[in-house]
């Protein structure tokens, strides 16, 4: 690829990742995340600036390196790659955040773009180490999302939240309780297995 075009396609990329956490920045409901770490690292901050300025700080030094300062692209994306591949293990280890694996998809992908023209194996490395984090938080949160239980009765602002196996006499007994004296309506009802 001509540096010409990897210059256009970085500044597009890095555009999208700065308005993707302006949006998140000022209306954080502007993209729906069912994930408890949106709402978690969504109020975190840093030095008092929310962790999505954080992003589209970082984002707009990069455009701006691009613009005026190409050869110091590699060593912020190398130090953003970093400070991700960090964020990611964390997010692994603790709580996925949907919102945050999109932000990290955008430094990803302008990641690539650079450094497969610079060929520094210092980069190289740094990115495997980011896609490892990367990947792994993908498939975490993919799993999470699919494994969830969700409810088979109910309304979604019920007061009580009834988790239950069908195949445990003890639930089945605390099920028709609920129905003799009619709580029922009061419950949401999620089906799990047994343990």
């Amino acid at each position: 690829m001509s540096a010409n075009k990897t210059r256009i396609i970085s500044i597009a990329l890095t555009l999208l990742g700065a308005l993707f956490c302006l949006l998140n920045l000022f209306t954080p409901n502007a993209f729906h995340c069912t994930d408890t770490g949106c709402r978690l690292y969504g109020k975190m901050t840093l030095l008092g600036i929310p962790i999505f300025g954080w992003g589209t700080l970082f984002f707009f030094l990069i455009f701006l390196a691009l613009i005026f300062k190409p050869v110091k692209v590699s060593i912020l994306l190398e130090l953003g790659v970093l400070i991700d591949t960090f964020l990611l293990s964390y997010q692994l280890y603790n709580v996925i955040c949907t919102k945050c694996l999109i932000v990290a998809f955008f430094l990803g992908l302008t990641s690539i773009v650079i450094f497969a023209s610079s060929r520094r194996k210092r980069s190289l490395i740094l990115l495997f180490a980011w896609w490892t984090f990367f990947s792994g938080a993908i498939f975490t949160s993919y799993t999470q999302n699919i494994t969830r239980p969700y409810p088979i009765w109910g309304k979604p602002d019920a007061p009580l939240k009834v988790f239950f196996s069908p195949s445990c006499k003890t639930c089945q007994a605390l099920m028709e309780s609920l129905m003799e004296n009619s709580r029922i309506n009061e419950c949401e009802l999620y089906p799990v297995p047994e343990t």
